[in-house]
Protein backbone atom coordinates (compact mmCIF):
# COMPACT_ATOMS: atom_id res chain seq x y z
CA UNK A 1 0.00 0.00 0.00
CA UNK A 2 1.49 3.37 -0.95
CA UNK A 3 1.96 5.99 1.76
CA UNK A 4 -0.29 9.00 1.38
CA UNK A 5 1.38 12.40 1.63
CA UNK A 6 0.64 14.20 4.88
CA UNK A 7 -1.51 17.32 4.50
CA UNK A 8 0.61 20.46 4.51
CA UNK A 9 0.24 22.26 7.81
CA UNK A 10 0.70 26.01 8.19
CA UNK A 11 3.81 27.12 10.05
CA UNK A 12 3.34 27.09 13.81
CA UNK A 13 2.18 30.37 15.25
CA UNK A 14 5.00 32.09 17.10
CA UNK A 15 4.46 33.08 20.70
CA UNK A 16 4.09 36.78 21.36
CA UNK A 17 4.94 36.81 25.04
CA UNK A 18 8.08 38.92 24.88
CA UNK A 19 8.25 41.65 27.53
CA UNK A 20 9.04 44.20 24.81
CA UNK A 21 5.80 45.07 23.02
CA UNK A 22 7.78 46.43 20.07
CA UNK A 23 9.32 43.01 19.46
CA UNK A 24 5.89 41.38 19.73
CA UNK A 25 4.54 43.83 17.18
CA UNK A 26 7.32 43.10 14.70
CA UNK A 27 6.93 39.34 15.25
CA UNK A 28 3.19 39.35 14.58
CA UNK A 29 3.60 41.60 11.52
CA UNK A 30 6.23 39.24 10.09
CA UNK A 31 4.02 36.25 10.87
CA UNK A 32 0.99 37.81 9.16
CA UNK A 33 3.04 38.66 6.07
CA UNK A 34 4.36 35.09 5.87
CA UNK A 35 0.85 33.62 5.80
CA UNK A 36 -0.70 32.69 2.50
CA UNK A 37 -3.73 35.01 2.80
CA UNK A 38 -6.54 35.36 0.32
CA UNK A 39 -6.69 38.61 -1.62
CA UNK A 40 -9.50 40.05 0.51
CA UNK A 41 -7.68 39.17 3.76
CA UNK A 42 -4.44 40.68 2.43
CA UNK A 43 -6.36 43.88 1.55
CA UNK A 44 -7.86 43.96 5.08
CA UNK A 45 -4.38 43.55 6.58
CA UNK A 46 -3.06 46.37 4.41
CA UNK A 47 -5.91 48.69 5.46
CA UNK A 48 -5.48 47.75 9.12
CA UNK A 49 -1.77 48.55 9.05
CA UNK A 50 -2.39 51.80 7.18
CA UNK A 51 -4.92 52.86 9.86
CA UNK A 52 -2.41 51.93 12.59
CA UNK A 53 0.29 54.07 10.98
CA UNK A 54 -2.11 57.04 10.80
CA UNK A 55 -3.10 56.57 14.46
CA UNK A 56 0.57 56.34 15.42
CA UNK A 57 1.30 59.64 13.65
CA UNK A 58 -1.71 61.27 15.35
CA UNK A 59 -0.47 60.04 18.72
CA UNK A 60 3.00 61.48 18.07
CA UNK A 61 1.39 64.80 17.12
CA UNK A 62 -0.70 64.81 20.32
CA UNK A 63 2.42 64.10 22.35
CA UNK A 64 4.29 66.90 20.60
CA UNK A 65 1.48 69.37 21.29
CA UNK A 66 1.34 68.33 24.95
CA UNK A 67 5.09 68.82 25.31
CA UNK A 68 4.91 72.15 23.51
CA UNK A 69 2.18 73.26 25.94
CA UNK A 70 4.30 72.06 28.88
CA UNK A 71 7.32 74.01 27.56
CA UNK A 72 5.22 77.16 27.23
CA UNK A 73 3.97 76.75 30.81
CA UNK A 74 7.53 76.26 32.06
CA UNK A 75 8.63 79.46 30.33
CA UNK A 76 5.75 81.34 31.95
CA UNK A 77 6.65 79.87 35.35
CA UNK A 78 10.29 80.89 34.88
CA UNK A 79 9.21 84.46 34.00
CA UNK A 80 7.10 84.76 37.15
CA UNK A 81 9.92 83.27 39.22
CA UNK A 82 12.43 85.76 37.82
CA UNK A 83 10.08 88.69 38.52
CA UNK A 84 9.46 87.44 42.07
CA UNK A 85 13.18 87.00 42.77
CA UNK A 86 14.30 90.46 41.59
CA UNK A 87 13.28 92.57 44.62
CA UNK A 88 14.85 91.38 47.85
CA UNK A 89 12.26 90.46 50.48
CA UNK A 90 12.40 92.90 53.41
CA UNK A 91 12.55 90.18 56.07
CA UNK A 92 15.68 88.56 54.58
CA UNK A 93 17.47 91.87 54.02
CA UNK A 94 16.58 93.06 57.53
CA UNK A 95 17.84 89.87 59.10
CA UNK A 96 21.12 90.14 57.22
CA UNK A 97 21.72 93.77 58.20
CA UNK A 98 20.17 93.58 61.65
CA UNK A 99 17.68 96.40 61.10
CA UNK A 100 13.96 96.09 61.79
CA UNK A 101 11.72 95.49 58.78
CA UNK A 102 9.92 98.87 59.16
CA UNK A 103 13.18 100.79 58.81
CA UNK A 104 14.22 98.65 55.87
CA UNK A 105 10.96 99.34 54.01
CA UNK A 106 11.21 103.08 54.55
CA UNK A 107 14.83 103.03 53.40
CA UNK A 108 13.93 101.11 50.23
CA UNK A 109 10.99 103.25 49.15
CA UNK A 110 13.03 105.54 46.85
CA UNK A 111 14.68 102.54 45.17
CA UNK A 112 11.36 100.71 44.68
CA UNK A 113 10.08 103.59 42.54
CA UNK A 114 12.93 103.14 40.04
CA UNK A 115 11.94 101.06 36.98
CA UNK A 116 13.54 97.67 36.70
CA UNK A 117 14.76 96.85 33.19
CA UNK A 118 13.03 93.77 31.79
CA UNK A 119 15.12 90.65 31.57
CA UNK A 120 14.78 88.60 28.41
CA UNK A 121 13.41 85.13 29.00
CA UNK A 122 14.79 83.72 25.74
CA UNK A 123 18.54 83.79 25.12
CA UNK A 124 19.68 85.90 22.19
CA UNK A 125 19.80 83.91 18.97
CA UNK A 126 17.03 81.51 19.93
CA UNK A 127 13.60 82.46 18.67
CA UNK A 128 10.29 81.41 20.17
CA UNK A 129 9.03 77.90 19.48
CA UNK A 130 6.51 78.05 16.69
CA UNK A 131 3.53 75.74 16.80
CA UNK A 132 2.77 73.91 13.62
CA UNK A 133 -0.64 72.41 13.36
CA UNK A 134 -0.94 69.37 11.16
CA UNK A 135 -4.64 69.03 11.88
CA UNK A 136 -5.85 72.02 9.81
Amino acid sequence: MPAQPAPQQPPPEPSFNNADIGQNLVAIQNHLHSLNLQASARQQLYLLQQRQRIEHEELKLRHFLELEKFLKQQKEDMKTTQVAQQPAPPSQAAAAVGTPPQQMISAQQPTVAQPVPPTPSIPIGIGPLKSTSFLT
